[in-house]
C-alpha cells in the first residue's frame, strides 16, 4: 500500500556517516473534534536526527537541500520537500553567519578568499541572508569595498608579459593558471578575487530586498562607479559593479542623482563593445592568445543605460537620446563598421590601445555579434528601444495651436515644397484669391479642413507628431513627397489617397504598434534591429510606410470613402507591419519595391487593412 501523500521519504546526510532514511509527516494532526495539532516541528525532526548521530546542541543545526543551491529547510518552505529528496544536516543559518562574519575578517588573504567564496554561495539563500544581515554584514562588506585595498589589483593595466606592459584592456583570469611567477602579480590576482567575491556576496544579499538601497554612502557609490569608469577592470568586478549601479538607480530616485554624477554614457560606451582580453600569458607560440567577447558585460552595460534613461528627468532624457542616436554608438550596438578600427582614437574606441598589440582585436557589436543574443540581452535591447520611442510621447500628446504662427509656418512649408510656390501671406494678389489658392492646395495636400488645416492636428494622439513626420518626409525625401502629393492630386476624387489625412492616421497607428508612451514589459524580448540603424528611425519608418500605404492604395484601387470604414480593431493590427528579420530600414524599402499587393478575398481597403496587408506581405 503506498504511503500517504503527506508523508515524504528522504535521506539525510552527515559527513563520515551513512545516510539516514527518514519519513517526514507534512500533515497537521487532528487530535479530536475541532482541535488541530500542528505537524511535527522541524526543530523536533532535527533533534531526532542529531540524537541518532549523538550530536548535542541540536539548535545549532539545520537541514539543507543537498544540491547546488544549498537552500535551508524552514517551516515556511518545508512543504517543497519532495519524496525521495536528499537532505543534508549542517550548521544553522545563524551559526554559519557568525562563522563567516568572523572568517571574512581574517588576516590571512587565502583564508579570507575561501570565506568570501562560501559567503557568496550561501548568500543566495534568504534564510542565511537574513541572519548575516542581522549581524550588520552588509556594512562590513561595504567597508571592505571602500577600503580600496583590492582596487588596484583589479586593474589589469599594470601587469607585465614578456617584459612589456599591457595597457588598458580587460582580462579574464582563468582558474588554476597564474599570470606570472612573481609574488607581486600573484598577490594582485588574489586581491582581485577578494574584491570579486566581496561584490558577488553583496549583490546576492541585496537581491533579497531586505536592506534598503538608500542606506549606502556616497563614498561607496563613488567606489563602485570607479570600477566601471576604469577601462582595464577585471570582468568579474566590472560585471558586479554594473549590476550594483543598475539596482541603485532603479530602486532609489535619490541614488539615481548620485550615480548620474559619477557615470556618463560616454564612460559606458567602451564596455558595450564587450572586449575581453586573456591574461598576459604567452601561448605555445610565444604570443598571447586571441581576445574573446563577453556578452554579459554588454548586457549589464545596456541595463545601466536603460536604468539611467528610465529614471532621468525629461530634459536629461532628451540629452541622453541625442547621445544614443549618434552614429558611432549605434554602430557599436548594431554593427561596427570595418572602417572603425579597434585602434581608433574616437570616443567609442578602446582608449589608449597600443598600436602594436601582437594579437587580433576584431571589432565587436551587440546585435550582429557572432554569438547568439541571449534572452536578457534581447530584453535590454527591447527596453532601450521602448524608452527611445517614448521620447515621442510629448509631441504625440501635444495639440496644435491654430493661432501659433510658428506651427502654421510648418504647414506653409509643406505647401511650398509640394507646389514650389511662395507661401508668404503678404504676396501679391487679393486676399480672396490667396485664400482660394491656399484652400485648393490644402485640399491637394489631403487635409480634412481645407480652410484651416491646423485643426487636423488638434486630435491627440497623434497631435503634433504627425506634422513632424510630414515635415521630415517633405524635407528629407522631397522627391517622393512631391510625387505622392502630385499623383493623388491628379487622380479622381474617389481614388485619391489624401496625404495629410493618411499621414495623421498612419502616425497614430505606428504609435500604437510601437507602444509609444507605454512602460516596457518585464518579459518582452521583441526588439527590432532596424530601429538602431538611423538616428531618426521613427521618422524614417514613417517615410517608408507612407510610401507603402500610397503604393498599396493604388494596387487595391481604394477610395476615399474607405477612410470612413475603419473599424476600431484596424488601429491595432495583430502583427506589426515590419519584418522582424530586417536589419536596416533600407532593406525594408527594397523589399517593398520588389513586392506587389495580391488580394486575399474581398477586403475593405481602409488604412488599417492596408497596413495589415503590408504586414502579410512582409512576413
Amino acid at each position: 500500500m503506498p504511503p500517504p501523500s503527506d508523508i515524504v521519504k528522504v535521506a539525510i546526510e552527515w559527513p563520515k556517516e551513512y545516510p539516514k532514511l527518514m519519513e517526514i509527516d507534512q500533515a497537521a494532526e487532528v487530535t479530536h473534534r475541532w482541535v488541530v495539532q500542528d505537524k511535527k516541528p522541524l526543530s523536533a525532526i532535527i533533534k531526532e536526527v542529531c540524537d541518532g548521530w549523538s550530536l548535542g546542541n541540536h539548535e545549532n543545526f539545520a537541514l539543507q537541500i543537498a544540491d547546488a543551491t544549498n537552500f535551508y529547510i524552514t517551516e515556511k518552505n518545508r512543504n517543497h520537500i519532495k519524496n525521495g529528496s536528499i537532505l543534508r544536516l549542517t550548521t544553522s543559518p545563524y551559526q554559519t553567519a557568525v562563522q563567516l562574519h568572523e572568517r571574512i575578517q581574517s588576516s590571512s588573504m587565502d583564508a579570507k578568499l575561501e570565506a568570501l567564496k562560501d559567503l557568496a554561495n550561501a548568500s543566495r539563500d534568504i534564510t542565511f541572508a537574513q541572519e548575516f544581515i542581522n549581524l550588520d554584514g552588509i556594512s562590513l562588506l561595504t567597508q571592505m569595498v571602500e577600503s580600496g585595498t583590492e582596487e588596484k589589483s583589479a586593474d589589469w593595466s599594470t601587469f607585465q608579459a614578456d617584459g612589456a606592459p599591457f595597457r588598458n584592456y580587460r582580462v579574464q583570469p582563468e582558474p588554476g593558471l597564474a599570470l606570472s611567477e612573481t609574488t607581486e602579480d600573484n598577490e594582485a590576482l588574489l586581491l582581485c578575487d577578494l574584491l570579486s567575491f566581496t561584490l558577488t556576496a553583496f549583490v546576492e544579499l541585496m537581491d533579497h530586498g531586505i536592506v534598503s538601497w538608500d542606506t549606502f554612502s556616497v563614498a561607496f557609490i563613488k567606489k563602485i562607479a570607479s570600477f566601471v569608469n576604469k577601462s582595464a577592470m577585471d570582468t568579474a568586478v566590472l560585471q558586479r559593479s554594473l549590476a550594483i549601479l543598475e539596482s541603485m538607480v532603479l530602486n532609489s530616485q535619490d541614488l539615481y542623482y548620485k550615480v548620474a554624477q559619477e557615470i556618463t554614457i560616454g564612460q559606458l560606451i567602451p564596455h558595450l563593445q564587450g572586449w575581453v582580453a586573456p591574461p598576459p600569458r604567452p601561448d605555445q607560440e610565444g604570443k598571447p592568445p586571441a581576445r574573446r567577447t563577453d556578452q554579459d558585460i554588454q548586457t549589464y552595460t545596456i541595463a545601466v543605460i536603460n536604468a539611467l534613461f528610465l529614471k532621468a528627468p525629461e530634459e536629461k532624457r532628451q540629452e541622453m537620446s541625442h547621445i544614443l542616436a549618434q552614429k558611432q554608438l549605434r554602430s557599436i550596438i548594431l554593427s561596427v563598421s570595418p572602417s572603425l578600427l579597434p585602434f581608433c582614437t574616437s570616443p567609442v574606441g578602446p582608449p589608449d590601445y597600443p598600436p602594436d598589440l601582437p594579437f587580433d582585436l576584431p571589432p565587436q557589436s551587440v546585435i550582429r555579434s557572432t554569438a547568439p543574443i541571449n534572452d536578457e540581452m534581447a530584453h535590454q535591447l527591447y527596453v532601450l528601444q521602448v524608452l527611445t520611442f517614448n521620447l515621442l510621447e510629448d509631441r504625440m500628446m501635444t495639440k496644435m495651436d491654430p493661432q501659433d504662427q510658428a506651427q502654421r509656418d510648418i504647414i506653409f512649408e509643406l505647401r511650398r515644397i509640394a507646389f514650389d510656390v511662395e507661401c508668404e501671406p503678404n504676396s501679391s494678389g487679393s486676399m480672396e484669391k490667396r485664400k482660394s489658392m491656399y484652400t485648393r492646395d490644402y485640399k491637394k495636400l489631403g487635409f480634412i479642413n481645407h480652410v484651416n488645416p491646423a485643426v487636423d492636428f488638434t486630435q491627440i494622439p497623434p497631435g503634433m507628431l504627425a506634422l513632424d513626420n510630414m515635415l521630415y518626409f517633405a524635407r528629407h525625401h522631397q522627391d517622393a513627397y512631391v510625387r505622392i502629393v502630385l499623383e493623388n492630386s491628379s487622380r479622381e476624387d474617389k481614388h485619391e489617397c489624401p496625404f495629410g489625412r493618411s499621414s495623421i492616421e498612419l502616425t497614430k497607428m505606428l504609435c500604437e504598434i510601437l507602444k509609444v508612451g507605454e512602460l516596457p514589459s518585464e518579459n518582452c524580448h521583441d526588439f527590432h534591429p532596424m530601429f538602431f540603424t538611423h538616428d531618426r528611425s521613427f521618422e524614417e519608418f514613417f517615410c517608408i510606410c507612407i510610401q507603402l500605404l500610397n503604393k498599396t492604395w493604388k494596387e487595391m484601387r481604394a477610395t476615399s470613402e474607405d477612410f470612413n470604414k475603419v473599424p476600431e480593431e484596424s488601429a491595432r493590427p495583430h502583427s506589426a507591419p515590419f519584418p522582424k528579420a530586417a536589419l536596416a530600414l533600407g532593406s525594408v524599402w527594397m523589399l517593398i519595391r520588389k513586392t506587389s499587393y495580391r488580394p486575399a478575398g474581398a477586403e475593405s481597403a481602409h488604412v488599417g487593412n492596408v497596413c495589415t496587408c503590408a504586414a502579410r506581405r512582409w512576413s
